[in-house]
């Protein structure tokens, strides 16, 4: 939220790393964020999302690197949807992504998709919808309902990590009448057998493990994930909570798989004696046993653990 500060990194990130864009996150809703004057407390004044994202533009002049902005529909309300959006167009923003829900609401409910509606017709620059997207016939109903020229997809891609492949089959073969569903409207028409995409989910868990179980984990170019107080005990509680926040979605969404979720949640490393790559050969056999092409089901894990007090977010 310091446009100085924003400025100097935009220009690092375009000079030194060569990045094609920089994206202003003024979508966050958790406390620690907001409560620092960044995130989606950047919405409650359009002249600060002006401001940042004009800072970006300048640190991004002459290199080719454009500045983009994620946004909620507002902080407690939408009142300043239009003013927001506009702010982030004046101050150079190449597009605009839309989660259409304000801070107050973290995950809950469904997305307001009227309002990125309004985003597109409000805005010269292109508009990307984002909001309980969790397959393809909800991707395509976004895209027609709202005129949005892409779309991104947040917590459904890990409650189905081939969503992407099925949107992509959707888009190509599908209806684009009202309501329509074409040749690919079937979640499982993109070439795979339910085996072949157990496999897949598998790869995708073993791949997000060998990241996060990693002793060593680096954060950023500079800097490694500090080891916790505790010692080996906290870490692999550490690493198995990580797991239990993969699975959780993953298995939510999936009628074979959401019996077997409470048993996974309710694991522990001290209690049980289970280490977390014990638990992580578990859900991958499950997954190779039971995978069943997932329903549209929203799982609202922030939510969950979260709640507002007086406008503030409670963690």
């Amino acid at each position: 939220s310091n446009p100085d500060l924003l400025e100097h990194c935009a220009r690092v990130l375009a000079r030194e790393t060569r990045a094609p864009r920089v994206d202003l996150n003024c979508g966050c809703p958790a406390n620690v964020v907001t409560g620092k004057g960044a995130g989606s407390s950047l919405l409650r004044d359009p002249n600060d999302v002006y401001a940042c994202v004009s800072a970006i533009r300048r640190g991004c002049e002459g290199t080719g690197c454009v500045p983009t902005l994620k946004l909620r529909s507002g902080y407690d309300d939408d009142s300043l949807l239009r003013e927001n959006l506009l702010a982030a167009q004046e101050g150079g923003a190449a597009f605009v992504t839309l989660h259409p829900r304000t801070r107050r609401q973290g995950y809950s409910g469904r997305a307001n998709w009227k309002d990125i509606a309004i985003a597109v017709e409000t805005l010269d620059v292109p508009v990307i919808g984002n909001g309980d997207v969790t397959s393809p016939e909800r991707a395509r109903a976004l895209l027609f309902e709202t005129g949005c020229a892409g779309i991104m997809v947040g917590r459904g891609a890990v409650q189905d990590p081939l969503v992407f492949r099925r949107i992509k089959a959707e888009l190509r073969a599908g209806d684009w009448s009202e309501g329509g569903g074409g040749a690919a409207s079937s979640s499982s028409s993109f070439g795979l057998t339910p085996a072949e995409e157990a496999s897949e989910v598998v790869r995708f868990l073993r791949a997000f493990a060998a990241e996060v179980f990693a002793d060593d984990l680096l954060i950023s170019p500079r800097k490694r994930r500090r080891k916790l107080k505790g010692g080996a005990a906290a870490e692999e509680q550490f690493k198995l909570g990580k797991l239990k926040q993969i699975v959780k979605y993953l298995f939510a969404g999936n009628a074979s798989l959401s019996p077997h979720l409470s048993r996974v949640l309710s694991c522990d490393s001290i209690d049980n004696g289970i280490t977390a790559r014990e638990m992580l050969d578990v859900v991958c056999d499950l997954v190779a046993t039971s995978w069943d092409t997932p329903t549209d089901v929203l799982v609202d894990a922030f939510s969950m653990r979260t709640s507002y007090e007086g406008g503030r977010l409670l963690v």
